[in-house]
């Protein structure tokens, strides 16, 4: 489901679209009306502040009274290129819509707007943003994979990955590459802060100094120095932040133990490639995740089963679907069944 705002100083439009799109299409929701340009600039500065993508589109009126809706396009193009802008403009107002493509805004629509021209748009929306969600999943996968070998301290590879990366990116227009790279290490050094208090910002690092770079090979250089840089301060890190890394697992194990957790969805809550953190796990613990999380379960079904639970109960709240299959694994791991153990003990 991707929200959008409506902004237009009519309320009969506002509304209008807001319930037509609420009502009829599956995949949006009108999260927000505002009849001016200025109150959604304020509402979107709050969503950066969050720092949460609660904003995918943005339907704007032209003309209104403090804020038109080119100025919230050009504000909206230079804060939040991810977010997408359609005008909606009269006839009279076309010369302003295109001016708006100097922001970055590829679509508009005709007041007063047509549903089958409203949903036709909102379908062509549909496709590019779920290309996009399936880009950022791999971008994602890349800077996971990249943060894991800079913890590890594998300098080397680091940066033979980096530049496997930049392959993967080389034909995109530069200003994204450029853009792409920044983000990547912005990432990438927020969560090195988080975990190992590393201490090193994106200004030290002068990650701004990417976006005037003039080719791929500058940008592969810059990033390796980056690499180097940060692989040199993780030499550095104290034994504590390790233990902080476990503490956060094991937290999250406890929590859990009851779902169908994996050992994916602990490197994703902890922001490392699951290779990286199965081999972290394992020296630290001295078991794998698979292991760690069944020693869990099982003694929390033993707690449960004294205290009367049936096994059937049990299984569920253990993280097991089948009664059977958690009677199996009880057995396997304990000799007795689950019956057999509360009669025994």
């Amino acid at each position: 489901m991707y929200n959008v705002i409506v902004v237009d100083d009519e309320k009969i439009i506002r509304n209008g679209m807001k319930n037509y799109i609420n009502r009829h299409s599956v995949d949006f929701r009108v999260i927000e009306d505002f009849a001016d340009g200025k109150d959604a600039e304020e509402y979107l500065k709050s969503v950066l502040e969050m720092n949460v993508e609660d904003v995918s589109v943005v339907i704007t009126d032209i003309r209104m009274t403090d804020m038109s809706g080119l100025e919230l396009s050009q504000w909206i193009y230079e804060n939040m290129k991810s977010v997408i802008v359609v005008i909606l403009s009269g006839y009279k107002e076309f010369d302003y819509a295109k001016e708006a493509m100097s922001y970055g805004v590829k679509r508009y629509l005709l007041k007063p707007a047509d549903t089958n021209e409203l949903m036709q748009l909102l379908s062509e929306l549909k496709t590019e943003l779920d290309a996009r969600q399936n880009e950022r999943q791999m971008s994602l996968s890349n800077i996971k994979h990249l943060y894991s070998l800079i913890a590890e301290n594998k300098l080397y590879e680091a940066s033979l990955y980096f530049g496997n990366i930049l392959n993967e990116i080389k034909y995109e227009p530069l200003d994204r590459v450029k853009e792409s790279t920044a983000e990547l290490f912005g990432v990438i050094v927020n969560k090195l802060n988080i975990y190992y208090e590393i201490q090193v910002s994106a200004e030290s690092l002068g990650l701004n100094s990417i976006l005037n770079l003039d080719s791929v090979p500058e940008i592969q250089k810059f990033g390796i120095k980056i690499i180097e840089t940060l692989a040199a301060k993780m030499s550095l890190k104290s034994e504590k932040s390790d233990e902080h890394i476990l503490q956060e697992a094991r937290r999250f194990i406890e929590e859990n133990y009851m779902k169908d957790i994996s050992l994916q969805d602990l490197s994703d809550k902890m922001f490392f490639s699951p290779s990286y953190f199965s081999r972290f796990f394992k020296k630290y613990t001295g078991e794998k995740f698979s292991d760690y999380l069944l020693r869990v379960r099982m003694t929390k079904a033993v707690e449960l089963l004294k205290k009367g639970n049936k096994a059937e109960d049990v299984s569920k709240r253990c993280g097991y679907n089948s009664a059977a299959y958690f009677s199996h694994i009880f057995k396997e791991y304990y000799g007795y069944t689950p019956k057999d153990y509360v009669r025994r003990f």
